[in-house]
């Protein structure tokens, strides 16, 4: 700090004359050079830097008080020091300070000290808001209120700023508890409207300025637009644009989260006598800000004002979304989407965005951190930005309203945006893309718009700064909107949205196709080799596109020019809807019992969810009822988009490499080969081996038919060997590309924890190696045992090593690969589960079995062990040999016993006499009746019951996916009665209620900013984090739900009547207007 003060002295004395000091040194003067000092001073970079310190040094000594002072003294202080009293009185203080012009600079440091204290939080939104939530409570939102509504003279534009900075910082995030502390205020304090009074004094003081200076220069506006602005900034107006970007950051937080109550309230102050309608003002400022300052200097007010628009909009606040579509917004983005062309049509503007591009460029590369504060016009990268948040504006102000003929916003949205505005705009935003991305859709062209231009310096950061793809997206949605409203417009994009609908629609395929390019071996092998025929034909058809460039040097007709060029058009249109229109989804949502349309942007990952997967959720779902559905789809939301979002890595790892890639897209191919390969070889062992050789099992030879002999065992060695490593290659592929898939999901899952334990962790870490080995243990078995756990993981894994064992070693062990016939068909998949599922039955059972051939072991022990002829002398052999020959033995034990004696007989060539016993009578046949015939019925029973219920839940899985909706569960019937007024089933499930759609959904709002979430958005946001469901339209469907159409008539009806009542009503007033005047002229 000493050194900061030399440096400043040093430059005092360099800038004014050496005067001897004596004791009769003018006072004035000695007052100027003090001052002079004193702002020399403030200014200097290392002072700042100390007095920084010294705040945030403050402001830790206030949250921690007790370490200021030592513990031999701590505890004979009383009261004891609080942080909460100090803060409390730091804040009445400040309350009333601002009545004396001397506590200006200590008003200052005590605002910055209680911001440093919100603001230290800033990484832990936990900890944020419970200091924002703090200040509060203590008063500090009602203080700054306070003291802007008794309008103090001291309170100038300077120390404004400071109590709406730090008021801004008790709002950042939108807190929620500041907001009502707000509202409470303005609704119960008198004079809240001189806040609102002041507000519209700085707004509307500011649209005066602007308007005034445009005049006095409007002769030669286009070459003195700068001059406009640098008279703006050669006064005190600097300060007023700081003071108006405040207020407007005030207006959009307190309105953040959608606040329903403010949002009514800046529009209109119920509470007090006088209104100022903060919708309006902002929209003419906007407006005079772009017709009478379209500067980069302004462009950042420009963008508040459309965020703060924004604010008092999304929600929705159906009010607001009136008043801003009353208000000159609509004229404004008209121009703001035609600014572009207009600039290019410009020769003068085209000179000027040039220069300005040059003069960014160098700001960029010199001063980084510097905001931009040219002078020039707009810069593309701007105007694109504005159209951007023009475009969520405009959705804002649909939500929540019916596309209908009553629906007054999206008549003028149609009137002022039409489609042969948007087509031109859709079409240059794909070329953006093209230019920046390529062919390939990519996550980083919507994480983009997020990034500082200031951190931009190449060109090829230059191009996808001013590729603003999320442009692309709304015009779709808009589009949507547009085609709901009235599907019959006189444009191209009617019948580009029809051939879409119709490729997503289309799933059938025919014949020869389903042979070709199913999913089938033929099909699979078909699909590789047209995708090496590609690669091919695309070098070819570049080589060609080249040549022909190179020959047509030749000078074209105007009018074949004109056609091309439309021609060309129109294909570019098509691939850009097509391209926006592939990746962009709608759902339909629930909310206050109505239903809304939403649209939203698919992420590049959403369509990488594998089909075994979606089948294995169908097999698995609960079809009980349709909430029981939509929560197992709910449940399993995190599971697929961590799965979705793997598969896309792996995707974009493949395509790096384009020979991996084929090798990574045909893993059914190898699984169908090497299914293939097995069969072939196992045929192969089965004609192989017999026992004519020496050696039955090493000495195996295949059967020639054509020479009608045996072939040699090196021969067939030979084959084997082949075959054995074309179908270990294959089996590789497919245990690669499946543990790939799988196993970093599973180590991922296994290895974290939840976010206590990484607390935990990290604490450990500090304690030594040895602890950090002791979770590292922990967690590799932790793997480990999850590994062992995971069977399809440890089948693949056999998989694999059998296939090189049985290549190596002996073919016996390619018979462990006939197993995969249980994977492939689904009905021997119920045969397996008819015998696990009743497994305690089968086991309780089996018990009962072993209970009763134990009772008839003990009766057969004591009263028929002469007939068991030795094998009854041991009670334990006897029950052995009973259980043994139960079922194998004609008649069970008893026929067992009879043969036996038959056989005694006959070795001592005798003839057998059987004498009838009665005891053996009843013996004999009890246990053939009980164990043999009731217990194996019994046991056959459970079985067939099982896999009958298996098949009957089979049948009813595919009614249920085949005739009902998973999400709304309406019959397939209901959707085709309707078919050709409103589409079918089929249109329904594909597109208005696509089941993976609400994933995907869930995944975009995942990805996007909380903060900048449209109602709707946050809406469901909201209910998916707490696991209500009430979002999905449960037995609702936008195409049955005739309810409000049959409003709407009858509301027409009425309103018909209404007329008619009228007429009716003049005609009887003419009538007895004409009565009068008879009557009167008779007198």
């Amino acid at each position: 700090m000493f050194k900061g003060i030399k440096n400043t002295v040093k430059y005092i004395s360099k800038g004014t004359p050496k005067r001897s000091v004596n004791k009769n040194f003018d006072e004035i003067e000695i007052e100027n050079t003090w001052k002079l000092f004193l702002e020399q001073l403030n200014y200097n970079s290392d002072v700042q830097n100390e007095i920084d310190n010294e705040k945030s040094a403050l402001t830790s000594a206030i949250l921690d008080c007790k370490q200021l002072i030592k513990d031999e003294f701590y505890k004979d202080i009383e009261p004891k020091p609080d942080k909460q009293a100090i803060l409390k009185k730091f804040i009445i203080f400040l309350q009333y300070a601002i009545e004396d012009i001397t506590n200006k600079n200590t008003i200052k440091v005590l605002l910055q000290v209680l911001r440093n204290m919100v603001e230290e939080n800033k990484e832990n939104e936990e900890e944020q808001i419970k200091m924002q939530n703090q200040l509060d409570s203590l008063g500090a939102t009602r203080m700054v209120l306070y003291v802007i509504s008794e309008n103090h003279k001291n309170l100038d534009s300077e120390m404004l700023i400071q109590f709406l900075n730090f008021v801004n910082t008790l709002l950042e995030g939108g807190n929620v508890k500041v907001q009502k502390t707000l509202f409470e205020f303005y609704t119960t304090h008198q004079k809240s409207e001189v806040i609102f009074k002041r507000f519209n004094h700085i707004i509307r003081k500011q649209i005066t300025i602007i308007e005034q200076k445009a005049k006095e220069k409007s002769k030669a506006r286009s070459n003195t637009m700068n001059l406009i602005q640098d008279e703006l900034d050669s006064s005190n107006d600097q300060t007023d644009i700081e003071l108006l970007e405040f207020v407007l950051n005030f207006l959009q937080l307190s309105c953040e989260g959608h606040n329903l109550k403010l949002q009514n309230y800046v529009r209109q102050q119920t509470n007090s006598r006088n209104n100022y309608d903060m919708i309006n003002a902002i929209a003419d400022l906007l407006k005079t800000y772009y017709y009478d300052a379209r500067t980069q200097q302004m462009y950042e007010n420009m963008i508040k004002c459309l965020d703060t628009l924004n604010e008092f909009v999304q929600g929705p606040c159906l009010e607001n979304q009136i008043a801003v579509s009353e208000s000159k917004f609509f004229e404004i983005a008209n121009d703001i989407f035609t600014i572009k062309r207009n600039i290019q049509e410009n020769p003068i503007s085209q000179q000027i965005t040039m220069k300005s591009k040059e003069s960014l460029k160098q700001s960029i590369t010199q001063k980084k951190n510097q905001k931009i504060k040219s002078n020039e016009g707009l810069e593309n990268w701007m105007i694109y930005r504005m159209q951007n948040k023009c475009l969520i504006l405009i959705l804002s102000l649909l939500e929540m309203r019916y596309i209908n003929e009553n629906n007054i916003i999206i008549k003028k949205i149609m009137r002022n945006l039409p489609l042969s505005l948007l087509e031109p705009q859709l079409v240059e935003i794909y070329k953006l893309y093209q230019a920046a991305y390529g062919e390939n859709y990519q996550e980083e062209c919507l994480e983009y718009l997020s990034k500082d231009p200031k951190s931009i310096v190449d060109d090829k950061g230059q191009k996808k700064l001013e590729c603003v793809t999320q442009n692309g997206f709304y015009i779709i949605f808009l589009i949507q909107y547009y085609l709901e409203y009235d599907d019959k417009l006189d444009s191209q994009i009617v019948s580009l949205q029809k051939m879409h609908k119709n490729k997503v629609l289309k799933t059938e395929q025919n014949a020869l196709e389903g042979l070709l390019f199913g999913d089938n071996i033929l099909g699979q092998i078909a699909s590789f080799a047209m995708n090496f025929l590609k690669e091919g034909l695309y070098a070819a058809q570049q080589m060609k596109s080249y040549a022909n460039n190179i020959m047509a040097k030749g000078e074209e007709d105007e009018t074949i020019k004109q056609q091309k060029e439309e021609e060309e058009n129109k294909k570019m249109l098509k691939k850009a809807f097509f391209f926006f229109s592939d990746h962009t989804a709608h759902i339909d949502v629930v909310r206050n019992n109505q239903l809304e349309i939403v649209f939203f942007i698919l992420l590049p990952f959403t369509d990488c969810l594998p089909k075994d997967k979606k089948i294995e959720f169908h097999e698995n779902v609960d079809r009980q009822s349709v909430k029981t559905k939509v929560g197992y789809l709910m449940q399993q939301c995190k599971s697929f988009i961590e799965i979705s979002k793997h598969e896309h890595k792996l995707k974009i790892i493949f395509s790096q490499n384009k020979f991996i890639a084929l090798f990574a897209n045909y893993v059914n191919l190898w699984k169908q080969l090497t299914f293939t390969l097995t069969l072939i070889l196992n045929i192969f062992i089965l004609i192989s081996f017999n026992s004519d050789y020496e050696d039955r099992i090493n000495n195996y030879r295949l059967y020639d038919a054509l020479s009608d002999q045996r072939l040699s065992q090196d021969r067939t060695d030979q084959i084997f060997d082949i075959l054995g490593i074309i179908m270990t290659i294959c089996s590789s592929f497919v245990v690669l590309f499946f543990l790939c898939k799988n196993v970093p999901l599973i180590v991922k899952k296994a290895w974290s924890d939840d976010i206590n334990q990484g607390q935990k962790n990290k604490n450990m870490r500090d304690q030594g190696a040895f602890k950090i080995l002791i979770i590292f243990l922990t967690k590799l078995f932790k793997v480990i045992f999850i590994f062992l756990q995971e069977i399809e993981v440890m089948y693949y894994i056999a998989y694999g090593a059998l296939a090189v064992l049985g290549t190596v070693i002996h073919p016996f062990f390619y018979t462990f690969h006939l197993t995969e016939i249980l994977i492939r068909y689904p009905t021997l998949k119920n045969v397996i589960k008819s015998v696990y599922i009743p497994r305690t039955q089968l086991y309780l059972t089996f018990v009962l079995f072993i209970i009763i051939v134990y009772t008839f072991t003990l009766i057969g022990f004591t009263f028929f062990y002469k007939d068991y002829d030795g094998n009854c002398d041991n009670l334990l052999i006897c029950f052995l040999f009973t259980f043994d020959f139960t079922f194998k033995a004609n008649g069970g034990i008893g026929g067992q016993l009879t043969e036996m004696w038959v056989q005694k007989e006959k070795d001592n060539e005798q003839e057998y006499n059987p004498n009838f016993q009665a005891g053996r009578l009843l013996f004999d046949n009890f246990y053939n009746i009980i164990l043999v015939i009731i217990m194996v019925q019994i046991v056959a029973g459970i079985i067939v019951e099982a896999f009958e219920e298996l098949r009957e839940n089979e049948q009813t899985k595919n009614r249920d996916i085949s005739d009902k909706c998973f999400i709304c569960d309406n019959l397939k019937t209901d959707f085709n009665r309707k078919q050709d007024t409103k589409g079918g089933f089929v249109e329904h499930i594909k597109l208005n209620h696509y089941m993976w759609n609400y994933i995907k959904f869930i995944a975009y709002i995942q990805w996007k900013q909380p903060t900048e979430y449209t109602g709707i958005e946050s809406y469901i946001f909201e209910k998916w984090q707490n696991n209500d469901l009430s979002w999905f339209p449960l037995n609702k469907a936008r195409e049955l739900d005739d309810k409000r159409y049959e409003e709407d008539e009858e509301e027409l009806k009425q309103i018909n009547q209404m007329n008619q009542d009228i007429i009716d009503a003049m005609e009887g007033l003419k009538e007895t207007h004409k009565i009068i005047t008879k009557l009167h002229k008779k007198k």
